[in-house]
């Protein structure tokens, strides 16, 4: 399994980042970046870490933007998420705490969809990915 989660987190980390993410000294990190311990994208990544390393599979990977709720960091992870993708291959795909915005979830869906009919990935949504994934009709 390779899990992909799609995410921000509450503030202003720069650029968007795509990375596995590490422990290192009980801190999260992507690459140079410090994953601040909060509760949302922090604890997701935290649990499937742990999930990946009791499985003895490979650390999860992130695609990971800071929001502060004007929704910036969202449309940057949904615009590297296809490449990202491609990069990665993914099994899992979670799309998880983004703005609800769902013209961008309706079109990633969208991309996605030969993969899935494929049987190559699965796509879950949760917290604001539930959102956006349910208003969206998906």
């Amino acid at each position: 399994m390779r899990l992909l989660v799609a995410a921000t987190i509450p503030t202003g980390i720069g650029e968007t980042v795509c990375g596995q993410v590490e422990r290192d000294n009980g801190v999260l990190r992507v690459g140079n970046v410090e994953i601040p311990s909060c509760q949302g994208s922090a604890a997701m990544l935290s649990a499937a870490l742990a999930v990946t390393e009791y499985l003895g599979t490979e650390a999860p990977w992130t695609v990971l933007g800071g929001d502060r709720g004007r929704g910036e960091g969202t449309r940057a992870v949904y615009e590297r998420l296809m490449d990202d993708v491609d990069r990665i291959r993914p099994t899992v795909l979670s799309f998880h705490y983004l703005q609800p915005v769902m013209a961008l979830m309706r079109a990633a869906v969208e991309a996605l969809q030969p993969r899935v009919n494929a049987g190559e990935l699965r796509l879950v949504a949760d917290a604001g990915g539930m959102y956006a994934a349910k208003a969206a009709g998906l």
